[in-house]
C-alpha cells in the first residue's frame, strides 16, 4: 500500500477511486507548491500529461522531496518527448497493467531487458489453426536437443535449457500436446507468484512440466475463464524469472492480434491480448506463422501489421503446410511473392504439409523428434531451430537477413 498524492484531482477522479480499490492511500494535492511543503509522506505523485506540460517545475518540486513523479500520457506525449526527462510516464491505454506497478516500484516494467536475459521467441498465428502451437512446441524441442558432436560411435547432442510458455488465452494446447495431466498449475500459478516477488527457481521448477525431451512447458490457462488473472505486468515478470534461468524460451501466443477485442471503451478493462502484447515486446524475435494457402495468406497479411505497434523486436514470418498446387505450380515462389509484396519481407521458412508427421506427433502426445523423427516437417523445423540457435546464442548469422526453405 502506498500513499498517492494527485495533482489536478478533477481530471483525475476515475484513478483516485481506482486506487483506492487497490489499497492505497489518495491525497489531493492543492496545487504544485503543497509537494515540498505539505507532502504528508506520499510516496509518489501522479498527475496528467497536459497538466505537467503546463507545470514542468513540478518534477524539480518532486525531485528535491524525493517522491517519484508519475504522469498518464497519451500516444502522442510519449512518441515525441514533450515531458520531461526522468519522469515516468503511463499509457492511458495500459492504465491497468502499467500504472499499479509503476505506484509501488516507481518504473514501469520493462520485460526482458536486462542483458543476461535468455532470448525469447514468442509465435503467433494467423486465424485459422496454421499450426502455430505445433511450430513452437517442435521448435522448443529442437532447440532443447541442440546439435550433435562427435563421431559415429559416440555422437551426442548439447542440451540446452528451454522454456516452452503457453500464452494462448483462447485455446491453449501445449499441456495435450505433450500428452501431460491438464490440471498442471502453469502459468496462472507462476503470473500470481511474480507479482509477490516469489517466483523463484525452484518455484519455477514445481509450476513446469519437465519433459523427456528437454523442455520445461509452463502450461496454459486450465480454465480459459482464467485469463484476466494474466496482466501484462504480471507476465512481464514472469518473462523476467524464466529468461534468467534458461539458456531460451519459446512462448505460444495463439491467434488473436493485438487490439482484436471490441471492449477497449474503458481503459482500465483487463484485456485479453494483455498477455500476448506483453510476451511479444519482450521478444527477441517474433515469428508470424500462417499455412500456405490463399486464405491464411491474407489472414497473415492483415494481421502483420498489427504486432507492430506492440513490439521493436525482431519480426520474421513462416508459412506452413506448403504444397505443390494449393498456389500454383511454384507454391514456394508464389508464397515469396506474396509477403514480399504485401508484407515487405520473405518467409524465414516454409514448411511442408505433412499430415502423417503431425498425425503421428498428436496421436502419441510427442514431439516429432519422436513421434516422426525422419519426417520432411521435423526437418524443416530443425533446420529453423539450427538457424535461430546460430543467430541468437552467438553463431554467425546476420540478423535481419531471413533465408527461405525451399519446398521441394
Amino acid at each position: 500500500m502506498s500513499r498517492v498524492g494527485l495533482l489536478e484531482p478533477s481530471e483525475l477522479v476515475d484513478i483516485a477511486h481506482w486506487l483506492e480499490l487497490l489499497g492505497h492511500v489518495v491525497v489531493t494535492l492543492p496545487g504544485i507548491d503543497a509537494i515540498g511543503a505539505d507532502s504528508r509522506g506520499i510516496e509518489c505523485v501522479v498527475v496528467s500529461a497536459a497538466s505537467l506540460r503546463a507545470r514542468p517545475e513540478a518534477q524539480a518540486r518532486c525531485d528535491a522531496a524525493g517522491i517519484r513523479l508519475i504522469a498518464i500520457v497519451r500516444d502522442q506525449f510519449t512518441d515525441h518527448g514533450l515531458l520531461p526527462s526522468g519522469v515516468v510516464t503511463v499509457r492511458e491505454s495500459e492504465l491497468a497493467d502499467a500504472l499499479p506497478a509503476a505506484v509501488a516500484h516507481g518504473v514501469v516494467p520493462t520485460p526482458g531487458a536486462q542483458a543476461s536475459a535468455a532470448p525469447l521467441v514468442a509465435v503467433w498465428g494467423a486465424p485459422g489453426a496454421p499450426g502455430a502451437s505445433t511450430l513452437a512446441a517442435n521448435l522448443a524441442v529442437e532447440l532443447a536437443l541442440g546439435p550433435q558432436r562427435g563421431g559415429a560411435r559416440g555422437r551426442r547432442n548439447e542440451r540446452r535449457r528451454v522454456v516452452l510458455i503457453d500464452l494462448d488465452c483462447w485455446a491453449p494446447a501445449l499441456v495435450a500436446m505433450f500428452g501431460a495431466t491438464p490440471d498442471v498449475p502453469g502459468v496462472v500459478a507462476a503470473a500470481r507468484l511474480a507479482e509477490m516477488g516469489e517466483l523463484t527457481p525452484a518455484e519455477i521448477a514445481r509450476l513446469c512440466v519437465d519433459t523427456p525431451y528437454g523442455v520445461r512447458l509452463l502450461g496454459g490457462l486450465s480454465a480459459t475463464g482464467r485469463w484476466a488473472e494474466l496482466s501484462a505486468a504480471r507476465i512481464g515478470r514472469v518473462l523476467d524469472a524464466v529468461r534468467r534461468n534458461a539458456d531460451m524460451v519459446v512462448v505460444d501466443l495463439g491467434s488473436h492480434a493485438p487490439r482484436d477485442e471490441i471492449a477497449l471503451l474503458d481503459p482500465l478493462a483487463p484485456r485479453r491480448t494483455s498477455a500476448a502484447e506483453a510476451a511479444a515486446s519482450a521478444a527477441t524475435l517474433l515469428i508470424g506463422c500462417g499455412a500456405g494457402n490463399p486464405i491464411s495468406l491474407a489472414r497473415l497479411v492483415r494481421a502483420w501489421p498489427a504486432w507492430a505497434e506492440v513490439t521493436t523486436a525482431r519480426r520474421e514470418l513462416v508459412v506452413s503446410h506448403v504444397r505443390r498446387g494449393a498456389l500454383g505450380l511454384d507454391s514456394a515462389a508464389q508464397i515469396n511473392r506474396a509477403c514480399r509484396d504485401f508484407i515487405g519481407v520473405h518467409p524465414m521458412a516454409l514448411l511442408p504439409r505433412d499430415h502423417q508427421a503431425a498425425d503421428a506427433t498428436m496421436r502419441a502426445g510427442q514431439p516429432l523428434a519422436v513421434a516422426a523423427a525422419k519426417s520432411s516437417l521435423r526437418h524443416a523445423i530443425r533446420e529453423l531451430a539450427a538457424e535461430l540457435a546460430g543467430e541468437l546464442l552467438g553463431g554467425s548469422a546476420v540478423a535481419g537477413e531471413p533465408t527461405s526453405h525451399a519446398i521441394r
